[in-house]
């Protein structure tokens, strides 16, 4: 299906899709702990990880990768903790 974009919010089609135009890269601090591990993570090479992982999920492995180290760093290990 063809989207357009939809400039006024106040028309609702079904051939139209609301493009939300957001910058929210200031909100971060320039050596928060989430740039920092981006920046390590992309120095590193994870091409044996990407190898062996890559036919098993469509999502980039080195955003995975980034989602769980981040987690661990702020000592969440599930979000069953959360909901119960």
């Amino acid at each position: 299906m063809n989207y357009k974009i939809l400039l006024n919010s106040n028309i609702l089609s079904e051939n139209y899709q609301l493009k939300l135009l957001l910058e929210l890269d200031f909100l971060i601090h320039k050596y928060d702990s989430v740039r920092v591990l981006n920046c390590v993570i992309d120095s590193i090479n994870i091409s044996n990880l990407e190898k062996t992982y890559s036919r098993k999920t469509n999502f980039p492995i080195s955003i995975m990768l980034k989602i769980v180290i981040y987690a661990n760093m702020n000592k969440i290990y599930s979000l069953l903790k959360k909901l119960v």
